[in-house]
């Protein structure tokens, strides 16, 4: 009686584990794959017409990329240009981020398409100090300060004992123009991330994207445990944006009278007593409305349509110097995300040099 007890007893751990292994199967996000080439942005005509047009363009070549269906990515659907234009930055960032991540979702049986959490006003602040510094130093490097991303994080006396490791921690994006404005350029810079950044073997993207898994190292150590406040929720994000009249020109690019960084952090929060998010304050309301990413077919055009591309700066980081838009304005040289290669080093992550146009 006591070994049938026992084996009972093996039999029902047995089945418990096999359970709890399906259950994880189940419920991780893997992050999405990465296209094969650059999709370069579509130019035409402006304001978010533009945006809606370059993204769902760029999503149907990703599709034709990755053998996917055409619409599998969804429709990008933004709101009016009247609310648009009232959006903070980081309140447009965010759902249109989020909008890319949730357009993955079922793209593969393991990928969910999970959204950011929120902007966090801590999070916010230590992008905004950040740029505020690199514009200061007249610098574009993830260490400005001497310091990593992920030093910087851990050195924050609030977000510091508040998060757990996460393989990605910043994006920086610079824009310049000999003209006076860049239209759309948080639009461009996000775009550049997700769609044209073969350069920097789609650092930026992974991190725009990443989900629980992370897709370089296949490792769920280096995405988010989504687990703050709940499991459809993937981590916080700030995004600080810095206008200048060109004295902010790191790169020397020649003829320079407007110029855009935009500095993007990242955390995985931990759902620990004490932490500033246990009120999960943010930077402003949530916006009400919800990007629409609901796969449908669509005629649109082909990666070889011929729509009007804008202008591109050459190789030498020299940008076209013709100043009526849209031609000028485009996304300047990006670095690549830092990446750490393993957890749990502080500190120790590499990525690749910068990398231009």
């Amino acid at each position: 009686m006591s070994q049938r007890r026992t084996a009972a007893a093996a039999l029902t751990a047995l089945l418990t584990a096999i359970l709890s292994l399906l259950y994880i199967a189940v419920v991780r996000a893997d992050s999405p794959p990465n296209p094969l080439a650059n999709i370069p942005w579509q130019w035409q005509g402006g304001g978010v017409a533009e945006v809606e047009a370059a993204y769902n363009h760029a999503r149907r070549a990703e599709e034709q990329q990755l053998g996917f269906p055409s619409g599998t990515l969804g429709i990008l659907e933004l709101p009016t240009q009247a609310v648009w234009d009232i959006l903070s930055d980081p309140a447009k960032a965010l759902l249109l981020m989020n909008a890319e991540r949730l357009a993955r979702g079922g793209s593969r049986s393991d990928v969910l398409g999970l959204g950011f959490t929120a902007v966090q006003a801590n999070v916010q602040d230590l992008a905004e100090k950040y740029a505020a510094l690199l514009v200061s130093k007249n610098q574009f490097s993830h260490e400005a300060d001497g310091r990593t991303p992920f030093e910087r994080i851990d050195d924050d006396p609030l977000l510091g004992p508040c998060h757990e490791f996460l393989g990605r921690a910043e994006n920086l994006a610079l824009l310049g123009t000999s003209g006076d404005s860049i239209p759309l350029y948080l639009e461009q810079a996000i775009y550049a991330w997700i769609y044209t950044d073969a350069g920097s073997a789609w650092g930026h993207r992974e991190a725009v994207l990443l989900q629980d898994r992370d897709l370089t190292h296949q490792d769920e150590a280096y995405g988010f445990d989504n687990n703050v406040p709940s499991e459809a929720d993937e981590g916080f994000i700030g995004i600080a944006v810095i206008e200048t009249d060109g004295h902010y020109n790191p790169l020397g690019w020649p003829d320079m009278n407007y110029t855009v960084l935009l500095v993007m952090e990242m955390i995985d929060p931990l759902p620990a007593e004490g932490c500033p998010w246990s009120a999960m304050p943010t930077t402003e309301p949530e916006p009400t409305y919800e990007p629409t990413s609901t796969p449908q077919p669509t005629t649109t055009p082909t990666p070889t349509d011929t729509l009007a591309t804008p202008a591109t700066a050459a190789p030498t980081d020299t940008p076209t110097n013709t100043p009526s838009p849209p031609a000028t304005p485009t996304p300047g040289p990006v670095t690549a995300t830092p990446t750490r290669v393993s957890p749990p080093s502080p500190g120790f992550y590499a990525y690749t040099p910068l990398v231009r146009g």
